[in-house]
């Protein structure tokens, strides 16, 4: 029994707060509203429109096993969308076994925060039941899954993720059994749909080869995206990728991240010798953001040969960013020969903090005359001292101004370039738009003014 007046208290907190989006979202401040007044209870949900999305912080709001339970009788015939956060006296299976229903027949997507080992065995048991068969996104990242992954996913009782196709493992602290827990899944086909796997922020050396198992291991063959980002990754990781891509375990990879790795002398291995057939599919390198992987010119030299060889036909190179790691003398390795045909769609590339040479320079220019870099629009060289090469920045600004096909932006700043270089080259030049800051401009030039 409510006290008088309880529709119109909760429709006043729900016009003031807006908590109710297109009248399909509940969160935790109307829940909280709930505890406060006394009216957390199965006939007030009877009473709200049919909740499509659900956020719940046990750890701001203290639940009971019944409140728990009254909650997941109210949503789970229409929830679509799940955020769990859980406190250390609450669990999971309160929720998502509930009672007096058969499962959540909607619910696509769960967000997990504060899980325990309790808390996976429980999604395991749940997905085993059959309660979550629309699930296509898991989001577990942040939560210490160390050892755990087995018991979500392994053994021979484990249960098929039929529909699962984003799996969300950042900052979860896995090692490689793990690993070769996920790996096993795959190859006993319990994860059939599985696009997107993220990984980053793992330490994951020498685990990569447990993941996509050995000869036998089928692969994971609708694998879109794969995010490596600052995994430690090591040369025989790089290796396993290579010969997972060589053997196609990874036919349909478009989307490759692998930021934030020390990647020296690691892309050849990637990209594989003369007969390896590369990466059909891959359209970006996530987006091809290479910036501080520690290049050499071997590397350089590898992506460019694998452009030029084909082996990244699909590759949309419109964005190539290779701050920060040292490329002095790399750029005529990357950039090619006279037959290489060049980077024909890239837009925007970054070589800032790269200490560049005269003769990277001249590599430059003379990859831009040679119609190489035809769409270029937009070029950062700031943080490389340039303030000895005038000559050869002029004559690169000269080179864009003809040969690009519109406006093109020029970062310097950083350079050591000063105001009558800017003043000179915004007289003469007429497509290119330099930059460079009051900040940057040297002693001489400010007092000369």
């Amino acid at each position: 029994m409510f006290a008088s007046g309880l529709s119109e208290k909760v429709g006043s907190f729900l016009s003031q707060q807006h908590i109710l989006k297109n009248s399909n979202s509940l969160d935790r401040a109307f829940l909280g509203f709930l505890r406060e007044n006394e009216m957390f209870s199965q006939d007030l949900f009877r009473k709200l429109p049919r909740i499509e999305d659900l956020s719940v912080n046990t750890t701001q709001i203290n639940l009971s096993k019944a409140e728990m339970y009254s909650l997941s009788r109210a949503v789970h015939s229409r929830l679509k969308n799940l955020e769990l956060t859980l406190g250390k006296r609450s669990e999971m299976k309160d929720f998502l076994w509930g009672t007096d229903h058969s499962g959540f027949s909607s619910l696509e997507s769960v967000t997990l925060t504060g899980a325990l080992l309790k808390d996976v065995q429980s999604l395991n048991e749940v997905v085993k039941a059959g309660r979550l068969p629309q699930l296509r996104k898991l989001d577990m990242k942040g939560n210490p899954l160390t050892g755990q992954l087995r018991s979500l996913f392994g053994g021979k009782n484990s249960p098929k993720f039929p529909k699962l196709e984003e799996l969300n493992l950042k900052n979860t602290q896995l090692n490689k059994d793990d690993m070769q827990s996920l790996g096993d899944t795959v190859a006993a086909g319990k994860l059939p749909l599985i696009k997107a796997l993220d990984l980053r922020d793992n330490v994951l050396s020498g685990s990569i080869r447990n993941l996509l198992g050995s000869t036998n291991h089928p692969g994971f063959p609708k694998l879109e995206k794969l995010n490596l980002q600052n995994t430690h990754l090591h040369q025989e990781d790089v290796s396993s990728l290579r010969v997972s891509t060589g053997n196609g375990k990874l036919p349909q990879l478009k989307g490759l991240d692998l930021r934030d790795n020390n990647l020296t002398g690691n892309l050849k291995n990637l990209l594989g010798g003369a007969d390896h057939p590369g990466f059909p599919c891959l359209e970006r390198l996530e987006p091809w953001t290479l910036s501080n992987t520690l290049w050499t010119w071997v590397d350089a030299q590898s992506l460019s040969e694998a452009i030029g060889a084909g082996k990244l036909p699909q590759l949309e190179l419109n964005q190539l960013d290779l701050r920060n790691n040292k490329l002095t003398g790399c750029l005529q390795n990357f950039l090619g020969d006279s037959e290489h045909a060049g980077f024909l769609g890239l837009g925007e590339l970054n070589l800032s903090y790269t200490s560049l040479n005269q003769e990277d320079m001249a590599r430059l220019v003379e990859a831009i005359r040679a119609a190489k870099l035809p769409q270029l629009w937009q070029l950062d060289l700031g943080d490389n001292d340039l303030s000895h090469m005038e000559n050869e920045v002029e004559d690169l600004v000269a080179a864009c101004d003809v040969h690009c096909r519109e406006q093109i932006y020029l970062n310097l700043c950083g350079t050591g370039l000063g105001t009558e270089f800017k003043r000179m080259c915004e007289d003469t030049y007429h497509n290119v738009n330099l930059n460079i800051p009051e900040a940057d401009l040297r002693e001489d030039d400010l007092t000369d003014e």
